[in-house]
Order: C-alpha cells, then sequence, then structure tokens
C-alpha cells in the first residue's frame, strides 16, 4: 500500500527518469531557497546599506521587464 512512498532505488531497482527529475527539481528547490534565506539574513544586517544600493537596479530591472513588451509591439508595428 504505502510503496509509493519510496523511490525505485530503495525498492531496489533503477530510478525511472521521472524520480530523477523530480529528485533534482527538489534539489534545485532546496538550494533556491537555501540561497534567499542567506540574502534575506544578509540584507537584514544592514538594511539601509542594500536598500541604497540595489533600490535603483531594482526598479530598473521592474522598468526593463515592463517597457520592453512595449517596445518590441510598437517596433513590429512600425516595420511591418
Amino acid at each position: 500500500m504505502g510503496d509509493w512512498l519510496h523511490g525505485s532505488a530503495e525498492r531496489g531497482v533503477q530510478a525511472q527518469a521521472h524520480e530523477r527529475v523530480a529528485r533534482f527539481v527538489g534539489f534545485l528547490a532546496t538550494r533556491v531557497i537555501d540561497t534567499t534565506n542567506t540574502v534575506v539574513d544578509k540584507v537584514m544586517e544592514k538594511p539601509d546599506a542594500y536598500a541604497r544600493r540595489w533600490m535603483l537596479v531594482n526598479v530598473g530591472i521592474g522598468l526593463m521587464f515592463h517597457l520592453l513588451p512595449m517596445v518590441f509591439l510598437f517596433l513590429l508595428v512600425v516595420t511591418q
């Protein structure tokens, strides 16, 4: 009944493709969470320094992602 809880490797069979992908995605998600926690800890230690340094970068990236699609559509219309 509870056999689905165990991976193929635990049952003595070579892991299937979807199990390998699931393990990799889990590993990657764990790394992202750990990195995010590390960054948050550093920002909380010195919030003023990070706010000053990264505010313009964050605003610039946000504007870029919002304006680039409009520029792309404008160029499509103009070059038609």
